[in-house]
């Protein structure tokens, strides 16, 4: 989130050579604001950093998306995101033909502390809390009441929780895993709900020959 309130889609909490392009273009992006950022800063191939507002309505208006992973890195950015992912969702259920989910991701105790609070906060403001993943154990995923599990492919396929979390009604999305084989293990082994990946075809691919099929809750909106 910027100096002045306004979370982006960036992967890094600084800038850097490696993501960004520009000579003033340096910095923790906490430390500077949304106009510092768009006056020295472009991503690689010059496209401009965007806002988490921006990046919503792009992907609602402009794509047949059907959901989101929202990975909120800082404490900081859970209410503001959480607000802006709300009220997205009310927008695009007052449409009513659009299917689109958000879920707010939490990896960390500390973003976790930062979600207990925004719930009131958002109640308070009149607004939905949007749907929740936690990233780090799978029980408080519900004991939170968070729809999803999201762990990460390094500790294994992890079978017995998976079962355990998908038999309490909510679905797991293991990340991120690129790697042919270990897309094949974790399709036959965890039977996820969902692999995040860098390469989507090949997972898709994968899932058309080995993965199994969704149930027809899941079809109709439930888990991911």
């Amino acid at each position: 989130m910027t100096r002045d309130g306004v979370p982006i889609l960036f992967h890094d909490p600084a800038l850097s050579a490696a993501l960004v392009k520009g000579v003033f273009c340096n910095g923790n992006v906490a430390d500077l604001s949304l106009a510092d950022i768009r006056g020295s800063c472009a991503l690689r191939y010059g496209e401009t950093i965007p806002t988490l507002e921006e990046g919503l309505d792009m992907m609602v208006a402009e794509t047949e998306l059907e959901g989101v992973y929202l990975d909120v890195k800082v404490p900081d950015a859970v209410l503001p995101s959480a607000r802006l992912a709300a009220r997205t969702l009310a927008r695009v259920a007052q449409g009513g033909e659009r299917r689109f989910q958000i879920l707010v991701a939490i990896p960390t105790t500390d973003v976790l502390d930062a979600w207990r609070a925004a719930k009131p906060a958002l109640a308070a403001e009149g607004l939905a809390v949007p749907p929740c993943l936690v990233e780090f154990d799978p029980d408080l995923v519900l004991s939170e009441g968070c729809v999803a599990w999201g762990p990460t492919w390094t500790n294994g396929p992890r079978v017995h929780d998976v079962e355990r979390v998908k038999a309490a009604g909510a679905g797991v999305v293991f990340w991120t895993i690129n790697q042919s084989e270990f897309v094949d293990a974790f399709l036959t082994m965890a039977k996820p709900n969902g692999i995040i990946t860098s390469r989507a075809a090949l997972v898709f691919h994968r899932y058309q020959s080995i993965g199994t099929p969704p149930t027809a809750r899941e079809e109709d909106g439930g888990a991911p």
